[in-house]
């Protein structure tokens, strides 16, 4: 197994497991694209 992917998979295994964390992320990646949407005109 390729070292990269053991660290990506961890990465994504303490993201899962920490929800709060997985929600603030969420809601910030929401925020950029409205964000993103405001600046294009939708």
């Amino acid at each position: 197994m390729n070292k990269q992917y053991e660290v990506f998979n961890m990465i994504i295994l303490l993201v899962v497991k920490n929800t709060p964390l997985r929600g603030f992320l969420l809601s910030v990646n929401d925020g950029l694209l409205k964000d993103n949407n405001y600046h294009n005109g939708l």
